[in-house]
Protein backbone atom coordinates (compact mmCIF):
# COMPACT_ATOMS: atom_id res chain seq x y z
CA UNK A 1 0.00 0.00 0.00
CA UNK A 2 2.50 2.30 0.63
CA UNK A 3 4.48 1.83 -2.71
CA UNK A 4 1.45 1.95 -4.35
CA UNK A 5 0.22 5.44 -2.57
CA UNK A 6 3.78 7.18 -3.26
CA UNK A 7 3.12 5.86 -7.01
CA UNK A 8 -0.26 7.41 -6.96
CA UNK A 9 1.64 10.80 -5.44
CA UNK A 10 4.20 10.24 -8.11
CA UNK A 11 1.94 10.50 -10.90
CA UNK A 12 -0.21 13.10 -9.61
CA UNK A 13 2.48 15.43 -9.21
CA UNK A 14 4.06 15.05 -12.58
CA UNK A 15 0.56 15.15 -14.05
CA UNK A 16 -0.04 18.76 -12.14
CA UNK A 17 3.58 19.79 -13.07
CA UNK A 18 2.88 19.03 -16.94
CA UNK A 19 -0.49 20.62 -16.66
CA UNK A 20 1.09 23.88 -15.35
CA UNK A 21 3.51 23.76 -18.48
CA UNK A 22 0.35 23.68 -20.58
CA UNK A 23 -1.27 26.00 -18.48
CA UNK A 24 1.19 28.87 -18.77
CA UNK A 25 2.43 28.44 -22.55
CA UNK A 26 -2.02 28.23 -23.41
CA UNK A 27 -1.92 31.69 -21.68
CA UNK A 28 1.67 33.35 -22.96
CA UNK A 29 0.80 32.11 -26.07
CA UNK A 30 -3.19 31.54 -26.62
CA UNK A 31 -5.00 29.63 -29.71
CA UNK A 32 -5.58 32.25 -32.12
CA UNK A 33 -9.32 31.53 -33.23
CA UNK A 34 -9.53 31.78 -36.78
CA UNK A 35 -11.88 33.58 -39.16
CA UNK A 36 -12.10 32.61 -42.37
CA UNK A 37 -13.84 34.11 -44.99
CA UNK A 38 -14.60 31.48 -48.27
CA UNK A 39 -13.41 32.42 -52.02
CA UNK A 40 -11.47 35.82 -50.52
CA UNK A 41 -7.90 35.26 -49.65
CA UNK A 42 -5.45 37.57 -47.46
CA UNK A 43 -5.05 39.99 -49.90
CA UNK A 44 -8.41 40.62 -51.15
CA UNK A 45 -9.76 40.94 -47.33
CA UNK A 46 -6.97 44.02 -47.15
CA UNK A 47 -8.28 45.11 -50.16
CA UNK A 48 -11.93 45.15 -49.51
CA UNK A 49 -11.65 46.29 -46.43
CA UNK A 50 -9.08 49.02 -47.80
CA UNK A 51 -5.93 47.99 -45.37
CA UNK A 52 -2.17 47.66 -46.51
CA UNK A 53 0.49 45.89 -44.68
CA UNK A 54 3.34 48.66 -43.54
CA UNK A 55 6.37 48.24 -40.91
CA UNK A 56 7.17 51.05 -38.33
CA UNK A 57 10.65 51.14 -37.20
CA UNK A 58 11.29 50.74 -33.69
CA UNK A 59 14.37 52.57 -31.52
CA UNK A 60 14.99 48.74 -31.14
CA UNK A 61 16.03 48.52 -34.82
CA UNK A 62 13.33 45.81 -34.97
CA UNK A 63 10.13 46.41 -37.71
CA UNK A 64 6.54 45.87 -36.18
CA UNK A 65 4.26 45.02 -38.47
CA UNK A 66 0.60 46.61 -38.67
CA UNK A 67 -2.45 47.16 -41.01
CA UNK A 68 -3.27 50.63 -42.02
CA UNK A 69 -6.50 51.94 -43.67
CA UNK A 70 -6.16 55.19 -45.63
CA UNK A 71 -9.74 56.73 -45.15
CA UNK A 72 -9.10 59.70 -47.89
CA UNK A 73 -8.92 56.75 -50.48
CA UNK A 74 -12.41 55.79 -50.12
CA UNK A 75 -15.28 57.19 -52.24
CA UNK A 76 -18.91 57.23 -53.83
CA UNK A 77 -17.90 54.04 -55.35
CA UNK A 78 -16.51 51.69 -52.74
CA UNK A 79 -18.72 48.74 -52.05
CA UNK A 80 -18.77 48.18 -48.57
CA UNK A 81 -18.20 44.87 -47.58
CA UNK A 82 -20.85 43.59 -45.62
CA UNK A 83 -20.91 40.94 -42.94
CA UNK A 84 -23.72 38.71 -41.94
CA UNK A 85 -23.29 36.12 -38.49
CA UNK A 86 -25.50 34.08 -37.11
CA UNK A 87 -25.22 32.17 -33.99
CA UNK A 88 -28.11 29.00 -32.79
CA UNK A 89 -27.78 28.22 -28.91
CA UNK A 90 -28.90 25.81 -26.97
CA UNK A 91 -29.77 25.76 -23.02
CA UNK A 92 -27.90 22.60 -22.14
CA UNK A 93 -31.25 21.89 -19.33
CA UNK A 94 -34.08 22.71 -21.24
CA UNK A 95 -32.87 22.19 -24.75
CA UNK A 96 -34.83 25.51 -26.19
CA UNK A 97 -32.51 26.66 -29.23
CA UNK A 98 -32.44 30.25 -29.89
CA UNK A 99 -31.13 32.03 -33.07
CA UNK A 100 -29.11 35.18 -32.88
CA UNK A 101 -28.11 37.04 -36.02
CA UNK A 102 -26.23 39.99 -36.72
CA UNK A 103 -25.26 42.14 -39.79
CA UNK A 104 -23.07 44.88 -40.92
CA UNK A 105 -24.28 46.67 -44.12
CA UNK A 106 -23.02 50.57 -43.21
CA UNK A 107 -26.27 52.00 -43.38
CA UNK A 108 -25.33 54.12 -40.38
CA UNK A 109 -22.54 56.20 -42.82
CA UNK A 110 -23.06 59.36 -44.79
CA UNK A 111 -19.63 59.91 -47.14
CA UNK A 112 -17.63 61.80 -44.45
CA UNK A 113 -15.91 65.00 -45.26
CA UNK A 114 -13.01 64.29 -47.19
CA UNK A 115 -11.26 68.56 -46.83
CA UNK A 116 -9.96 67.31 -43.50
CA UNK A 117 -9.23 63.58 -42.12
CA UNK A 118 -10.89 63.40 -38.31
CA UNK A 119 -8.18 61.82 -37.52
CA UNK A 120 -6.66 57.95 -36.35
CA UNK A 121 -8.05 55.07 -34.87
CA UNK A 122 -5.83 52.66 -33.25
CA UNK A 123 -8.08 49.42 -33.00
CA UNK A 124 -6.87 46.43 -30.84
CA UNK A 125 -8.27 42.77 -30.53
CA UNK A 126 -9.28 40.13 -28.54
CA UNK A 127 -7.45 37.38 -26.18
CA UNK A 128 -6.88 34.50 -28.59
CA UNK A 129 -7.98 36.44 -31.55
CA UNK A 130 -6.26 38.05 -34.65
CA UNK A 131 -6.35 41.66 -36.27
CA UNK A 132 -8.82 40.15 -38.70
CA UNK A 133 -11.36 40.18 -35.80
CA UNK A 134 -11.18 43.69 -36.37
CA UNK A 135 -11.36 44.34 -40.28
CA UNK A 136 -15.44 45.27 -40.24
CA UNK A 137 -14.56 47.75 -37.63
CA UNK A 138 -11.44 49.36 -39.18
CA UNK A 139 -14.07 49.71 -42.45
CA UNK A 140 -16.89 51.34 -40.26
CA UNK A 141 -14.29 53.84 -38.69
CA UNK A 142 -12.92 54.59 -42.28
CA UNK A 143 -16.33 55.78 -43.32
CA UNK A 144 -16.59 58.08 -40.43
CA UNK A 145 -13.84 59.86 -42.17
CA UNK A 146 -10.82 58.05 -39.75
CA UNK A 147 -7.30 56.67 -40.50
CA UNK A 148 -7.13 52.95 -38.96
CA UNK A 149 -4.35 51.27 -37.67
CA UNK A 150 -4.93 47.67 -37.08
CA UNK A 151 -2.45 46.01 -34.82
CA UNK A 152 -2.04 42.43 -34.15
CA UNK A 153 -0.70 41.77 -30.32
CA UNK A 154 2.09 39.97 -29.00
CA UNK A 155 1.69 36.56 -28.53
CA UNK A 156 -1.22 36.10 -31.17
CA UNK A 157 -1.44 35.30 -34.94
CA UNK A 158 1.23 36.53 -36.93
CA UNK A 159 2.93 38.69 -33.76
CA UNK A 160 6.43 36.04 -33.29
CA UNK A 161 8.22 39.17 -31.23
CA UNK A 162 7.48 37.12 -28.04
CA UNK A 163 4.13 35.70 -25.54
CA UNK A 164 1.59 38.03 -24.27
CA UNK A 165 3.04 41.07 -22.39
CA UNK A 166 0.18 41.92 -20.75
CA UNK A 167 0.14 44.98 -21.82
CA UNK A 168 3.85 46.83 -21.27
CA UNK A 169 5.50 45.93 -24.51
CA UNK A 170 2.43 45.86 -26.27
CA UNK A 171 2.15 49.67 -25.53
CA UNK A 172 5.89 50.50 -26.61
CA UNK A 173 5.09 48.40 -30.21
CA UNK A 174 2.01 51.11 -30.18
CA UNK A 175 3.19 53.98 -29.14
CA UNK A 176 6.37 53.43 -31.86
CA UNK A 177 3.35 53.20 -34.47
CA UNK A 178 1.36 55.91 -33.42
CA UNK A 179 4.49 58.17 -33.28
CA UNK A 180 4.91 57.45 -37.38
CA UNK A 181 1.46 58.81 -37.66
CA UNK A 182 1.70 63.09 -37.97
CA UNK A 183 -1.45 64.00 -36.61
CA UNK A 184 -2.28 67.84 -36.35
CA UNK A 185 -4.19 69.88 -33.79
CA UNK A 186 -7.61 69.18 -35.01
CA UNK A 187 -7.89 65.62 -35.58
CA UNK A 188 -8.41 63.17 -32.69
CA UNK A 189 -6.52 59.98 -31.23
CA UNK A 190 -9.49 57.40 -30.46
CA UNK A 191 -8.01 54.00 -29.20
CA UNK A 192 -10.39 51.01 -29.75
CA UNK A 193 -10.44 47.97 -27.87
CA UNK A 194 -11.90 44.48 -27.81
CA UNK A 195 -11.98 42.73 -24.41
CA UNK A 196 -8.25 42.14 -23.85
CA UNK A 197 -7.39 44.50 -26.08
CA UNK A 198 -9.68 47.16 -24.23
CA UNK A 199 -7.07 47.02 -21.45
CA UNK A 200 -4.06 47.46 -23.30
CA UNK A 201 -5.70 50.41 -24.70
CA UNK A 202 -6.48 51.95 -21.04
CA UNK A 203 -2.60 50.93 -20.40
CA UNK A 204 -1.81 53.13 -23.03
CA UNK A 205 -3.50 55.93 -22.00
CA UNK A 206 -2.56 55.36 -18.47
CA UNK A 207 0.87 55.72 -19.57
CA UNK A 208 0.70 58.19 -22.42
CA UNK A 209 -0.73 61.77 -23.39
CA UNK A 210 -2.21 62.58 -26.25
CA UNK A 211 -5.50 60.28 -26.57
CA UNK A 212 -8.24 62.13 -27.30
CA UNK A 213 -11.65 59.20 -27.07
CA UNK A 214 -11.51 55.22 -26.24
CA UNK A 215 -14.13 52.91 -27.08
CA UNK A 216 -13.98 49.46 -25.12
CA UNK A 217 -15.80 46.79 -26.59
CA UNK A 218 -16.84 44.25 -24.06
CA UNK A 219 -13.70 45.02 -21.41
CA UNK A 220 -11.58 42.47 -19.97
CA UNK A 221 -11.90 42.91 -16.14
CA UNK A 222 -10.78 40.09 -14.28
CA UNK A 223 -8.29 38.30 -16.76
CA UNK A 224 -7.89 34.76 -14.41
CA UNK A 225 -11.59 34.25 -14.75
CA UNK A 226 -11.77 34.75 -18.36
CA UNK A 227 -8.60 32.55 -18.47
CA UNK A 228 -10.23 30.11 -16.73
CA UNK A 229 -13.32 30.25 -18.88
CA UNK A 230 -10.76 30.05 -22.12
CA UNK A 231 -9.16 26.37 -20.38
CA UNK A 232 -12.37 25.17 -19.53
CA UNK A 233 -13.13 25.73 -23.55
CA UNK A 234 -10.18 24.00 -24.83
CA UNK A 235 -8.74 21.50 -22.66
CA UNK A 236 -12.11 20.11 -20.80
CA UNK A 237 -11.11 16.76 -20.44
CA UNK A 238 -7.72 18.13 -18.64
CA UNK A 239 -9.54 20.71 -16.53
CA UNK A 240 -11.71 17.57 -15.30
CA UNK A 241 -8.50 15.77 -14.00
CA UNK A 242 -7.35 18.95 -11.82
CA UNK A 243 -9.21 21.27 -8.90
CA UNK A 244 -10.09 24.57 -10.27
CA UNK A 245 -8.79 25.95 -7.11
CA UNK A 246 -5.03 24.93 -8.82
CA UNK A 247 -5.77 26.20 -12.16
CA UNK A 248 -6.96 29.65 -10.61
CA UNK A 249 -3.56 29.52 -8.83
CA UNK A 250 -1.34 28.85 -11.77
CA UNK A 251 -2.96 31.64 -13.88
CA UNK A 252 -2.14 34.04 -11.17
CA UNK A 253 1.30 32.65 -11.23
CA UNK A 254 1.72 33.34 -14.70
CA UNK A 255 0.22 36.66 -13.92
CA UNK A 256 2.77 37.40 -11.60
CA UNK A 257 5.70 36.10 -13.19
CA UNK A 258 4.75 38.40 -15.69
CA UNK A 259 4.99 41.74 -13.44
CA UNK A 260 0.83 42.28 -13.73
CA UNK A 261 -1.86 41.21 -11.26
CA UNK A 262 -5.34 40.45 -12.35
CA UNK A 263 -6.70 43.61 -10.94
CA UNK A 264 -3.60 45.75 -12.29
CA UNK A 265 -4.98 44.81 -16.12
CA UNK A 266 -8.40 44.82 -15.43
CA UNK A 267 -9.98 48.03 -17.41
CA UNK A 268 -12.64 49.35 -15.22
CA UNK A 269 -9.39 49.53 -12.35
CA UNK A 270 -7.09 51.47 -14.73
CA UNK A 271 -10.09 53.34 -15.79
CA UNK A 272 -10.52 54.93 -12.17
CA UNK A 273 -6.97 55.07 -11.61
CA UNK A 274 -6.51 57.68 -14.36
CA UNK A 275 -5.29 61.29 -13.08
CA UNK A 276 -7.99 63.84 -14.32
CA UNK A 277 -5.82 65.11 -17.51
CA UNK A 278 -6.36 61.34 -18.99
CA UNK A 279 -9.87 60.60 -17.90
CA UNK A 280 -10.74 61.13 -21.99
CA UNK A 281 -13.99 60.74 -23.07
CA UNK A 282 -14.86 56.93 -23.35
CA UNK A 283 -17.66 54.35 -24.38
CA UNK A 284 -18.22 51.47 -22.87
CA UNK A 285 -20.11 48.66 -25.39
CA UNK A 286 -21.04 45.87 -22.62
CA UNK A 287 -23.14 42.47 -23.25
CA UNK A 288 -26.13 41.90 -21.20
CA UNK A 289 -25.43 37.83 -21.43
CA UNK A 290 -21.80 38.86 -20.94
CA UNK A 291 -20.32 36.65 -18.10
CA UNK A 292 -16.64 37.39 -19.67
CA UNK A 293 -16.68 41.03 -19.10
CA UNK A 294 -18.21 41.36 -15.59
CA UNK A 295 -21.26 43.87 -15.65
CA UNK A 296 -20.60 45.08 -11.81
CA UNK A 297 -17.07 46.13 -12.69
CA UNK A 298 -17.99 47.50 -15.70
CA UNK A 299 -20.77 49.70 -14.10
CA UNK A 300 -18.66 50.89 -11.41
CA UNK A 301 -16.35 52.40 -13.79
CA UNK A 302 -19.79 55.13 -14.57
CA UNK A 303 -19.25 56.63 -11.60
CA UNK A 304 -16.48 58.54 -13.77
CA UNK A 305 -18.13 61.97 -15.27
CA UNK A 306 -16.35 60.87 -18.50
CA UNK A 307 -17.61 57.27 -19.17
CA UNK A 308 -20.90 56.20 -21.10
CA UNK A 309 -22.26 52.85 -20.76
CA UNK A 310 -24.24 50.99 -23.25
CA UNK A 311 -25.75 48.13 -22.75
CA UNK A 312 -26.36 45.85 -25.77
CA UNK A 313 -29.51 43.54 -24.88
CA UNK A 314 -28.96 39.79 -25.02
CA UNK A 315 -25.72 39.50 -25.91
CA UNK A 316 -23.11 37.45 -24.70
CA UNK A 317 -18.84 37.87 -24.89
CA UNK A 318 -18.69 36.22 -28.66
CA UNK A 319 -21.43 38.16 -29.84
CA UNK A 320 -19.65 41.49 -28.61
CA UNK A 321 -16.90 40.64 -30.59
CA UNK A 322 -19.01 41.27 -33.81
CA UNK A 323 -19.46 44.37 -35.70
CA UNK A 324 -22.62 45.22 -36.44
CA UNK A 325 -24.95 48.07 -37.57
CA UNK A 326 -26.57 48.37 -33.55
CA UNK A 327 -22.94 48.55 -32.45
CA UNK A 328 -22.35 51.13 -35.04
CA UNK A 329 -25.21 53.68 -34.28
CA UNK A 330 -24.35 53.21 -30.69
CA UNK A 331 -20.62 54.73 -31.91
CA UNK A 332 -21.94 57.45 -34.35
CA UNK A 333 -24.40 58.44 -31.51
CA UNK A 334 -21.82 59.20 -28.56
CA UNK A 335 -19.61 60.61 -31.27
CA UNK A 336 -22.26 62.82 -32.05
CA UNK A 337 -22.64 63.86 -28.80
CA UNK A 338 -19.11 64.45 -27.48
CA UNK A 339 -17.51 65.83 -30.95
Amino acid sequence: MKWTSVLALSIAITLLSGCSSIVSQQILYPYSERVEVEGASYEQLLEEHNLEFKLANSSQGNAIPYLFGDSSKLDEDYLIPKLEVSFTLTNTSSGEKRLYELEFTGKNQSPPERKNNNGLVVLLHAYSATQKQLFFDSTAWQLKGYDTIVVELLGHGSSTDGPISFGPKDIERIHTIIEEYSLNNEQRLILYGKSYGASIAAQYIQKYEGVDAFVAVAPMTSFTSAAMNFHKRYHSGLIKLIPEGWLHDNIEKTLVDSNVTSESIATPSILKTLPKNRQVPTLILSGQNDVVSDFNEIDSATSLPNVTLKMLPERFHLLMMAYDDVMDKDINDWLNTHF
